[in-house]
């Protein structure tokens, strides 16, 4: 990845902070231009959904047994965050599988 060259401000997109490789790059500089298009096309946005819809994290709904207390806890705490309580126990759960 490279910086932007002339890291020249465009209407206030560009934060030259940010190290930009060479597509985005590309971008920047037709925006600049007023020669950048979007391909909106029907066909395109169907490829790009199902894309997504493939690379999703699948969730699988399981049954588990959990102390009461761990319930209550839970139920508590995501009352305090404004999340469901099973999004919260979820969301712990990855995150103890993600710190390896």
């Amino acid at each position: 990845m490279t910086k932007i060259v002339q890291g020249k401000d465009i209407a206030g997109m560009i934060d030259t902070s940010i190290t930009y490789d060479a597509e985005d790059q590309k971008i920047l500089q037709e925006i600049a231009q007023d020669s950048y298009t979007v391909d909106s096309t029907q066909k395109t946005k169907d490829r790009f959904q199902s894309l997504a819809r493939s690379t999703k994290m699948k969730k699988k709904p399981i049954t588990i047994r959990i102390f009461e207390h761990d319930i209550a806890y839970y139920k508590n705490k995501s009352k305090e965050l404004g999340i469901p309580y099973q999004t919260l126990i979820a969301s712990q759960i990855h995150q103890s599988t993600q710190a390896t």
